[in-house]
């Protein structure tokens, strides 16, 4: 007797959502789509995606590449770490999405201005740091009230964008 909701075998390294959620070939799981191999993924009953991997990029100077693919024939381009290459670049810690005690910076640029030090007590709207990218200043103001436990970059640091800038406490 065949069950019809039987929970699907995948790596239990996996969270429980893609684990109950994804039908994806194994091949695919395990080993990833060379070029121009095709996946069918049903995300739910009726609804199937299929993936096309159409090109892979070079590997850039901060250790990602861009990757080519179709999404239900649509063209599409994301940008990935390739995890199989060393890079020289620092990766910077990215602020938490919902986390108000997480200050990131809004765009990529530089930090022009530190206006606290660790240890110093904030209140909500409180600017912190004042980043700037081309020649626009952008204010990182505390949303609640706090004391800071760490900077994470000096004036002139080069940040990205949602690099995480101050931890509040």
């Amino acid at each position: 007797m065949k069950q019809e909701n039987a929970p699907r075998a995948l790596p239990l390294g996996f969270p429980r959502c893609v684990r109950s959620c994804l039908d994806v070939p194994k091949n695919s799981l395990f080993y990833g789509l060379d070029v121009g191999d095709e996946a069918s993924i049903e995300i739910q009953s009726g609804k199937t995606l299929i993936v096309k991997l159409t090109a892979v990029g070079k590997v850039h100077t901060d250790g990602t590449r861009n990757i080519y693919f179709e999404l239900n024939g649509e063209p599409r381009q994301i940008v990935v770490k390739d995890l199989s290459v060393e890079s020289d670049q620092e990766e910077h810690q990215k602020a938490e999405r919902g986390n108000d005690k997480h200050l990131g910076a809004p765009m990529p640029g530089k930090v022009f201005k530190v206006n606290v030090a660790v240890g110093d007590s904030v209140k909500a709207g409180d600017t912190l740091i004042v980043t700037e990218a081309m020649k626009m200043e952008t204010n990182i103001k505390a949303k609640v009230d706090g004391v800071v436990k760490e900077l994470l970059f000096d004036v002139g640091g080069k940040v990205d964008q949602d690099d995480l800038l101050v931890v509040l406490d």
